[in-house]
């Protein structure tokens, strides 16, 4: 309900509520869940139309990741939705970015990696596109590690910004 999403803002000021996109596919079930790709864009526009002080406190975050797997699982039932049109459309609420690798389907080993050279081809499209259209927007690595002790996945990303020269 907005009154109580309301009264939690009210009371936690400091607190801003980012709704992050998602796949519009259940695995578990293997169908489409309700709605469409612009929801969570479309929910934010309508919070901020009742929400006092909605414009500053509610935002969008972009899954990178989320997005790829999106557009793969769309493609392969013949809808045909570019990243760029995800991206355009999401830059108007969007205050952070999960800069974050989509292989395989996301799942279990594929989820969270590090960007490496053999899929520098995603990476410089996405920073092209976090360049474009999210230049201004807080940028995250999700990126998972097997060994918190030596980073490998978060070393080789950041050689791949370094290795490109693309800064935000």
């Amino acid at each position: 309900c907005v009154c109580e999403l309301f009264a939690l803002l009210h009371m936690f000021p400091l607190v801003d509520l980012y709704i992050e996109n998602v796949t519009p596919y259940n695995m578990y079930l293997r169908s489409f869940d309700a709605g469409n790709l612009f929801d969570t864009v479309d929910n934010v526009l309508l919070l901020r139309k009742y929400i006092p002080d909605g414009e500053t406190r509610i935002f969008n975050t972009f899954d990178f990741c989320h997005a790829r797997m999106t557009i793969d699982i769309l493609n392969n039932v013949d809808i045909n939705v570019s990243l760029e049109e995800l991206c355009e459309y999401y830059s108007k609420t969007t205050k952070e970015v999960h800069f974050s690798l989509m292989a395989g389907h996301g799942n279990n080993d594929d989820h969270g990696v590090g960007y490496r050279r053999e899929l520098k081809d995603q990476f410089k499209d996405s920073m092209r596109l976090y360049n474009k259209y999210f230049s201004k927007a807080l940028f995250c690595y999700e990126i998972r590690e097997d060994d918190y002790y030596e980073n490998k996945n978060v070393i080789m990303t950041q050689r791949m910004v370094d290795m490109y020269d693309i800064t935000h």
